[in-house]
Parts: structure tokens; C-alpha cells; sequence
């Protein structure tokens, strides 16, 4: 018998999606602080569609993060940091 382990290659993620998780993990964000900082970005998103962005690879739910909607989330979330209020609760 051979020694060696075999360790499957990781599943193809996207770039943007790692980010969002680690952002996310950092910032200590909710879901619906996800959602506040997608609208505070400029980006109309339902409170579920904001949660697909963090969903694991594979998840029937998962959605992959284009630089367009990653960059409007790093807006968001410097507004948001900097105390930015969005009204539509």
C-alpha cells in the first residue's frame, strides 16, 4: 500500500467570494448587516439574495461575486463603517 495521502484540489471558488467570507468574519457582520452594506453601496439586493453571496461552493444557494457587485460592496462597507444610516428597514 502506498503511504502517500491524496488530498482532493480545492473546489473552484471565486476570488470575490473568499473576501466577502473573510470581511465578513472580521467586521463580525450579520446578515442583515450584509444587506445594509449591499444597499448602502448602491445596490438593490433582497435580504436573501445578500446572504448567496457567503453561501459555501456548491450550495444550491451560492452566487458568484462579479468585481462590479464586490466593488460596490467595499463602498458600502466603508460608509457603513463610518457610521452611514440606510433608511429603507
Amino acid at each position: 500500500m502506498n503511504s502517500k495521502k491524496y488530498h482532493r484540489a480545492p473546489p473552484p471558488m471565486d476570488q470575490n467570494n473568499i473576501l466577502l467570507k473573510k470581511l465578513k468574519k472580521r467586521f463580525k457582520l450579520k446578515d442583515a448587516d450584509l444587506w445594509h452594506v449591499w444597499n448602502l453601496g448602491g445596490m438593490d439586493l433582497s435580504k436573501n439574495a445578500a446572504k448567496t453571496f457567503t453561501q459555501p461552493f456548491g450550495h444550491k444557494n451560492y452566487r458568484k461575486c462579479d468585481d462590479e457587485s464586490f466593488v460596490k460592496f467595499i463602498d458600502g462597507l466603508t460608509r457603513f463603517l463610518n457610521g452611514a444610516v440606510y433608511d429603507d428597514f
